[in-house]
């Protein structure tokens, strides 16, 4: 009978967030998924560039450069996530 309880209170607080989080009613954030997938392909971008893209040129002479290329990517990336998460919770 508790467990019944639990699993009900856990449902009722579930479907309040998700109320709140996509703005039914009085929501307090409304969240644009296709920002949100957007952000997420530019943190997989970054992650590419510094797991697979930059250790293919370890030990060459053109490894300072790329490296430099990547951290210069990495933060204009940085900020494309920040602003695109930002771009995501405003009203439209």
């Amino acid at each position: 009978m508790v467990d019944a309880l639990y699993a009900a209170e856990m449902h009722d607080s579930l479907i309040m967030f998700f109320k709140l989080l996509y703005g039914e009613g009085d929501g307090l954030v409304k969240i644009n998924i296709f920002y949100v997938f957007s952000a997420i392909g530019a943190l997989l971008f970054i992650g590419y560039l510094w797991i697979v893209f930059l250790p293919m040129f370890s030990g060459s002479d053109a490894y300072p450069a790329i490296r430099t290329m990547v951290i210069l990517l990495s933060a204009t990336m940085g900020l494309v996530v920040f602003l695109t998460l930002l771009m995501a919770k405003l009203p439209h």
